[in-house]
């Protein structure tokens, strides 16, 4: 006998070569050859006792098949006794137990009425089959099967023998299914699992690419790794993929895109990963290329589940460790890359935050609103004065914006704001706890606190004052500091918090800097504890700080500080330049940090959700930064839900106002009627940092 052979040994309850036969063809496909000792039907204690002449113990796997059928009238001692014998077995032979789990039964004592009986045979079986598969999942080297997921696959009808004996024979269709089951457990036990999939760029991203997203963000929890190969433009290949499937933009590790044979490119690509060739697949929509992979087929609807049914997603099952009568799973870390950062949300192995939804620590609400815009500007009559890129301006959508005049500063936009707010709430600003401001640009000052500053203008005087300066999510964020102030300090009832926004128009382009036109103005809340209207329920981040230098400006502070001798102030470059710099021209990881602006959005919002017992089709609105029209479109789709549940015709109608969007929004929704008693509001907002933030709010 060969030393690369495997030794398996089978018992069973039920006659069993059909299966055997079955298992040795594709375990030899699969690369795993074998050879088999197979003990007397019905004999399975004989089989394991090493006494015996039967004794199948010594071999590298031990497969272990019982049937309720067979087995005595205490089905779960007789499991449990079973599983007991058989994992002592391979516990001295230092070998693999494989327990097929026996499926339920088909003779039933209460006929139709069986399922509801409490002594049926349906509540039997569950109970016995759940105690079997506790105790066997805390075992080392132990894997578990179930025939009755063969026989729903198959079918009833078609899983056992036309001949109508009792007990009743299986089919050679269910062994199949059987076998192909069992191959898969023990590929993730000798490592011939899938550990790579390489998408085929050339043939599955036109027509029904959607329907890989999902299956995409699967294949990375179960920590596959995963790659592109094309023959076409590199980059035209990865722009096609951006619009298709973009989480792939952020998820794949490498890509091929070339002229080589498919063959040469897969081999490079396994290379790259450290991944054998022969554990790497290939996904392909091309019947030509059926033979290196796996074929996707024409129906595009059915590409999840041929993913799937292609064992891509096999993996073994983690031990669990007996504590108490708890089961705590041992799950290894998730894999990271530069897209996949590990503050991510998608990835990330749960931990005492995760536990179930609960209320707010604090709570509180909105008790009144406050706005403070200037005059508005016509977008189409102002633009030429700010860029020379008039096209790519009108795509944007924008209408209008707002320009503060000559003189009027950050904070004076934000103490406008907070005194509206504060006489709407009928509160004087001697009862105020906590000014909270927000900033996303530059306050009218160096070494200056603009919070401090609007505090005593506002005449707060008794107030503690708090400077955030998180870019456009400052808003959103503040939310979760008013939370914790309110935790620390019971004496705090009351709190003012500003988002305000003044472009310094030296160093920024309000038409070129990004792809947003940005406007001037503030907007402030009155937050109460206890207050019962646009209650707060969770504020939840990700922060990857690998994107810390995106939006920075290299001149002006510490490190460059401002020279007299400059023949003109600094500014802040385009978009475009500084993902050419980031990114070094690399033009898959521009398209994988844009895939990840808008995953990280959805994801962000899902974690708010998750934390409160929610989803996202619970959601009356999503309020994001005043983005333009087609990024709020996207990120639409992103979420699943109508663009017109976005805040997107009010963004276009203000520009981005910074921090201060997604209070203007609520205060707009509320006044019109727009939001009733009950809606479940999410702001979000993404902001250099690089931060995903979304605030969740009950109306």
């Amino acid at each position: 006998m060969s030393a690369s052979l495997l030794r398996i040994g089978v018992l069973a309850d039920y006659p069993i070569d059909p299966l055997v036969a079955h298992l040795d063809t594709a375990l030899h496909d699969a690369g795993l050859p074998a050879t088999f000792h197979t003990g007397p039907v019905d004999q399975i204690r004989q089989g394991l006792d090493t006494s015996c002449e039967t004794d199948c113990s010594a071999t590298d796997v031990l497969i272990v098949a019982p049937r309720f059928d067979e087995l005595g009238p205490q089905w779960t001692a007789d499991l449990l006794g079973l599983a007991d014998a058989a994992a002592g077995t391979v516990g001295r032979t230092s070998g693999s137990l494989l327990f097929v789990l026996p499926p339920m039964p088909e003779d039933r004592a209460f006929g139709v009425g069986d399922t509801g009986a409490p002594a049926g045979a349906v509540a039997e079986a569950t109970r016995a089959r759940e105690a079997l598969r506790a105790k066997l999942i805390a075992l080392p080297n132990v894997y578990l099967a179930d025939a009755e997921e063969a026989i729903r696959a198959v079918g009833t009808r078609l899983s056992y023998h036309p001949a109508g004996s009792r007990p009743r024979r299986y089919s050679d269709e269910l062994f199949a299914c059987l076998a192909t089951q069992l191959v898969r457990i023990l590929g993730t036990r000798y490592g011939t699992a899938c550990q790579a999939v390489v998408f085929d760029a050339d043939s599955v991203f036109g027509e029904g690419a959607a329907t890989l997203r999902e299956p995409v963000r699967e294949l990375r929890r179960a920590g596959i790794r995963l790659a592109v190969r094309g023959a076409g433009n590199p980059s035209g290949v990865w722009a096609s993929i951006a619009a298709a499937c973009p989480e792939l933009v952020a998820c794949a590790e490498t890509s091929v895109v070339d002229g080589r044979p498919v063959t040469e490119q897969l081999a490079v690509i396994a290379a790259a990963l450290d991944v054998p060739t022969s554990h790497t697949v290939l996904v392909t929509a091309d019947a030509g290329l059926a033979d290196a992979g796996l074929l996707l087929g024409d129906r595009h609807e059915s590409w999840p589940g041929r993913l799937r049914d292609g064992g891509l997603f096999d993996r073994p099952a983690p031990l669990a460790t007996t504590l108490g009568p708890v089961l705590l799973a041992e799950t290894p870390p998730p894999r990271t890359d530069f897209a996949a950062p590990r503050t991510g949300m998608v990835d990330a192995v749960p931990g005492p935050d995760d536990a179930a939804p609960s209320g707010p620590v604090v709570p509180f609400g909105i008790v009144a609103f406050g706005k403070a815009l200037p005059e508005p500007s016509e977008v189409a009559g102002a633009a030429p004065d700010y860029t020379a890129e008039l096209d790519r301006v009108r795509g944007w959508g924008y209408r209008r914006f707002h320009r503060a005049p000559d003189g009027v500063g950050l904070t004076d936009l934000a103490v406008a704001a907070g005194l509206e707010a504060l006489a709407e709430a009928g509160v004087a600003a001697s009862e105020v706890d906590l000014v909270v401001l927000a900033i996303a640009d530059l306050a009218e000052y160096l070494y200056w606190d603009a919070a401090a500053a609007t505090q005593a203008r506002l005449g707060a005087h008794r107030a503690e004052a708090v400077l955030i300066n998180q870019a456009c999510g400052g808003g959103v964020a503040a939310f979760d500091l008013v939370a914790g102030k309110f935790a620390a300090h019971p004496g705090y009832r009351t709190a003012l918090l500003i988002g305000a926004n003044r472009v310094c128009e030296t160093y920024w382009n309000r038409m070129e800097i990004n792809t947003s036109i940005y406007s001037d103005g503030a907007a402030a809340a009155v937050l109460r504890r206890d207050h019962g209207a646009c209650r707060w329920l969770a504020t939840e981040f990700i922060t990857d700080g690998a994107y810390a230098d995106f939006m920075r400006m290299d001149v002006g502070a510490a490190a460059h500080p401002f020279t007299p001798d400059a023949t003109a102030p600094p500014r802040v470059r385009s978009p475009q330049d500084r993902l050419d710099e980031f990114f070094a021209g690399d033009v898959r990881k521009m398209f994988a940090f844009l895939s990840t602006l808008r995953a990280r959005s959805r994801e962000v919002v899902d974690a708010a959700c998750a934390r409160v017992g929610s989803t996202r089709a619970d959601l009356r609105r999503v309020i994001h930064f005043n983005d333009n029209a087609r990024q709020l479109a996207e990120l639409a789709t992103e979420l699943g839900i109508p663009t017109a549940r976005t805040n997107a015709e009010i963004a276009l109608d203000h520009g981005h106002v910074g921090c201060a969007d997604q209070l203007l929004t609520l205060q707009h929704l509320l006044a019109e009627g727009d939001l009733a008693a009950g809606d479940l509001v999410a702001l979000t907002s993404t902001s250099s940092g690089m931060h995903w933030i979304c605030t969740l709010l009950r109306v």
